[in-house]
């Protein structure tokens, strides 16, 4: 048995209000793990492309109001 199937057995195993802890846990867990990704982007290159990008296509008209 894989980790996976591990955790699936134990999270299956816990009470209905452990279920629950644990579910909020693992979405700031998961938001956490967004924005430590996001910073780290935000920080390189891989942002600035894009941001780049958009900055030219609003300039030169290739844009649309929402």
């Amino acid at each position: 048995m894989g980790k996976i199937e591990k955790l699936e057995a134990e999270v299956k195993a816990l009470t209905p209000a452990e279920q629950a802890a644990f579910r909020d846990w693992y979405l700031a867990f998961q938001a956490d793990s967004w924005d430590a990704q996001i910073e780290r982007d935000s920080k390189g290159s891989k942002l600035s492309s894009l941001a780049a990008e958009a900055i030219a296509d609003y300039k030169s008209g290739n844009t649309k109001p929402l």
